[in-house]
């Protein structure tokens, strides 16, 4: 039988290697499809070394589809597009589950830390302080535990004064009597404050301003007193040099006293 010779050829693309008959190279000016992965490609260009033979009248085998009419050379691919990614919407808990722990611990560290400067503030101040209404329990709760002292809190609002009568002393010369009455109207015992009388003209200058400790107003009896009694009066007699006779308005003011502890 008569034998004719096969062409070996490898596709540059997928490297596989194929037989194929010169009749097929030459109606197809040399130009092939791969079987396997597309490609066009010239099989004389990529032809390897070597040869095969087949019996005349053997269908050839190949997985090459040889066209009828020359193939034109392929065009170059355009490069994929690289596909843009969707947008993905990032989630704390879902990226890091331990994210809302850490911001947690954060958060009471930083009310922790607040928590101890405000205490602070409020125990180095707490002579003002606890004399605020608002906070004199808290002081005192924390106290009763801590078995510390606090001042004895004022309420000067709460004691009423009035001023009698100011006449001349009766027996010393240029020396006015001034007879004043008080009275603590608060629910709890606090200390005598502190006495401001001011002398002033009829155009309201001022001509005799003096501040007096409970010390000096109060009669030797009642200074042993520590604090004023509750819904009690208490009365005394202060003694003071005549201001003149421009003085002809005066007025009486309380003032909180300083307790030291």
């Amino acid at each position: 039988k008569d034998t004719m010779a096969l062409q070996i050829t490898q596709c540059p693309a997928c490297q596989t290697s194929f037989s194929i008959s010169e009749s097929v190279l030459t109606s197809g000016d040399g130009m092939v499809r791969c079987g396997a992965c597309l490609e066009v490609f010239n099989a004389r260009k990529f032809s390897l070394s070597g040869t095969s033979r087949r019996e005349e009248g053997e269908a050839v085998e190949s997985v090459f589809v040889g066209p009828s009419t020359p193939l034109r050379p392929a065009q170059p691919r355009r490069p994929a597009q690289p596909r843009r990614p969707l947008p993905i919407t990032l989630s704390l808990y879902q990226e890091n589950p331990k994210g809302w722990l850490r911001l947690l611990l954060l958060a009471l560290a930083g009310l922790t830390l607040t928590a101890a400067f405000i205490a602070q503030v409020l125990w180095h101040n707490r002579h003002t302080y606890s004399q605020q209404a608002g906070l004199r329990g808290l002081y005192e709760w924390v106290c009763r535990r801590r078995a510390c002292d606090l001042p004895p809190f004022i309420d000067i609002s709460a004691i009423d004064h009035r001023l009698l009568s100011v006449r001349s002393h009766p027996t010393e010369e240029g020396v006015l009597a001034l007879n004043i009455i008080m009275r603590n109207t608060a629910p709890f015992p606090q200390p005598f404050p502190i006495l401001i009388l001011d002398f002033s003209t009829a155009d309201g200058r001022s001509v005799a301003l003096r501040q007096f400790t409970p010390s000096e107003y109060l009669p030797e009896g009642l200074r042993r007193l520590e604090n004023m009694p509750m819904m009690n009066p208490v009365q005394f007699q202060l003694n003071l040099m005549d201001p003149g006779r421009d003085a002809v308005h005066y007025t009486v003011a309380l003032q909180r006293p300083y307790i030291g502890l």
